[in-house]
C-alpha cells in the first residue's frame, strides 16, 4: 500500500526536522538553517495530514492482516529467546554482524516489512544464540508485553497498525539508548 510507505517517509522526515530544530541554536548562528527546518516540518505536516485521513478509514481486513503479521514476528522472536535459553545461551545481540545491537534493528525492520506489505510478507530470520550475556530479558519483556497488547485488541484501520508500529519502535529505541548508556553497544 503506497500510502503507508509515504506516511512512514513523511513521519520520519518530521522526526528528523524536530531533532534538528532541537539541536540548532536559537540565535543568529543557526538562524537560516533553523528557519529552513521549521519550513520543511510545516510542509511535511501538511503532506502527511491527508494520508492520515486515508489510513484512518475503516479497513479491518487489511489492518488485521498486519496485526497477524506482527503477532507472527513476536512469536518468532519469543521462540528464539526460548530456544537460546534452553541451551544456556542468549540471543546474539549482534547476530554475527559487525553492527553492535543488530538484533534490535532486525525486529524493527521485520515489523516494518509486515506493515509496508500489509501483512503479506512476514520475515522469519534465523536467530543466532551466543554465550555473550546481556540484558536480553529487557527485550524479551518488551516483545512479550506488545504481543499481549496486540492479542487483546483488533485494529479497525491501517493508522492504528502504523501507530502500534511506532510505539514498539520507540520502546526498542529506548532500550537501544539504555544499552548505549550502559556501554553494551556503541
Amino acid at each position: 500500500m503506497k500510502e503507508i510507505e509515504e506516511y512512514i517517509t513523511l513521519y520520519n522526515e518530521i522526526e528528523t526536522c524536530e531533532f534538528r530544530i532541537g539541536i540548532l541554536r536559537q540565535d543568529e548562528t543557526d538562524k537560516y538553517e533553523l528557519a529552513e527546518m521549521k519550513r520543511l516540518k510545516t510542509k511535511y505536516e501538511a503532506e502527511i495530514s491527508p494520508l492520515r485521513e486515508v489510513l484512518r478509514q475503516e479497513n479491518v481486513e487489511n489492518a488485521d492482516s498486519i496485526r497477524l503479521g506482527y503477532i507472527s514476528i513476536f512469536n518468532h522472536y519469543l521462540d528464539g529467546f526460548t530456544a537460546s535459553q534452553r541451551i544456556g545461551k542468549s540471543l546474539d545481540l549482534n547476530q554475527g554482524m559487525i553492527n553492535p545491537g543488530y538484533l534490535l534493528g532486525m525486529i524493527i525492520h521485520d515489523l516494518n516489512g509486515v506493515l509496508i506489505s500489509v501483512g503479506d510478507i512476514v520475515a522469519m530470520p534465523y536467530l543466532m544464540a551466543s554465550n555473550y550475556k546481556w540484558e536480553d530479558d529487557l527485550l524479551f519483556e518488551i516483545i512479550k508485553s506488545y504481543r499481549q497488547k496486540i492479542l487483546n485488541r483488533q485494529f479497525l484501520n491501517i493508522l492504528e497498525a502504523v501507530d502500534f508500529y511506532y510505539q514498539i519502535r520507540d520502546s526498542i529505541r529506548d532500550l537501544i539508548n539504555k544499552l548505549r548508556i550502559d556501554r553494551v553497544i556503541s
